[in-house]
């Protein structure tokens, strides 16, 4: 299958000769006629003027003669408007009728080859066509062959792009091909890297169930590469036990009855307080996992927040954790 196609011309598409039509286009003789050129007292009109600037040459406007100024602007204003109309009367009169008679005979002359260029046009658009969709059942089949044999997963594959080149009228076959299946081998690499990544990752939290598989795929397939994504696992791994398994008590004030708190050892036998609203949100607050594997790397979001009249102090209590985790936080009053 190839991507090339040519149009031959058959015996009744050619133009046939002519006894009666000339060998080559008339010159186009344009005859020359008196000129244009507008005959008024530019001169008389131009001293008048003169003088009118020479008149409030020397003036100073301020504020104290602001009155003066203007009356002068209004008589400027009067002989700037009464020129401009003069120069739409005459171009209007004197250039724009022979301009439109001109250009409706020479509209009229590109006519005639336009009728005929645009019935070819359409035929050259059709076999333009014809030649794009010879070059897409080729791709297809190509694209089909490589996607079996190199076994490029979905999410890979969607990546496979026709370039615009592939279209050139000079384009040649073999490189179109070559050039789609080396699209295909650098995916395939692509392919194979990450899914060995995910197997080194599984393996790795095969006995650590605490720590969630699907959240560190999503760390690789956001750029982090996987022996970053080990590191973090392994000082995860060699956290202190303790430190991974908090102590459970039940009956906060405010919780679920199924519900689960956290406090430390020497607390689980001391009688529950009535805490305050900052305090239950502190407390509630601190069993969050702050720690990021991205210090560096920050986004910003602006929220509206709205809450209690009373909460205000567990508010500012909760910013002020947040701060200590590196969250800031801007004030903006509504």
């Amino acid at each position: 299958m190839t991507i090339k196609s040519k149009v031959q011309a058959t015996d009744a598409e050619v133009v046939p000769p002519s006894n009666t039509l000339p060998a080559k286009m008339p010159v186009f003789d344009v005859k020359k006629r008196p000129s244009y050129e507008v005959e008024a007292n530019f001169e008389e009109v131009e001293t008048y003027l003169k003088g009118v600037a020479a008149k409030y040459a020397d003036l100073v406007f301020t504020d104290e003669n602001i009155e003066q100024a203007k009356i002068i602007k209004a008589e400027l204003v009067n002989l700037r408007t009464s020129l401009t109309k003069i120069q739409a009367n005459v171009k209007s009169e004197r250039f724009n009728n022979p301009k439109k008679i001109f250009d409706a005979k020479m509209d009229s002359l590109l006519s005639i080859i336009g009728s005929t260029e645009s019935e070819i046009d359409q035929a050259l658009s059709k076999e333009d066509q014809k030649r794009i969709d010879d070059i897409n059942e080729a791709l297809d089949a190509y694209k089909e062959n490589f996607a079996t044999f190199y076994s490029l997963e979905d999410r890979y594959l969607a990546r496979i792009e026709y370039k615009k080149s592939y279209y050139n009228k000079t384009s040649i076959e073999r490189e179109s091909k070559a050039d789609l299946e080396e699209q295909f081998k650098v995916l395939k690499a692509e392919q194979v890297a990450r899914n060995g990544a995910i197997k080194l990752i599984n393996r790795t939290l095969k006995d650590s169930p605490e720590i969630n598989v699907q959240a560190q795929i999503d760390k690789l397939d956001g750029g982090l590469d996987v022996a970053s994504i080990l590191e973090w696992i392994e000082t995860e791994q060699e956290r202190p036990a303790e430190l991974k398994a908090p102590k459970q008590v039940v009956g906060v004030p405010g919780s679920p009855e199924d519900s689960t708190e956290y406090l430390a050892d020497d607390e689980e036998d001391e009688p529950a307080e009535e805490k305050s609203l900052a305090g239950r949100v502190l407390e509630d607050a601190e069993k969050i996992d702050f720690q990021s594997d991205f210090p560096k790397k920050t986004k910003s979001l602006s929220i509206t927040i709205t809450y209690p009249i009373d909460a205000g102090d567990a508010l500012t209590a909760l910013f002020n954790m947040l701060r200590d985790h590196g969250i800031t936080t801007k004030v903006n009053k509504v």
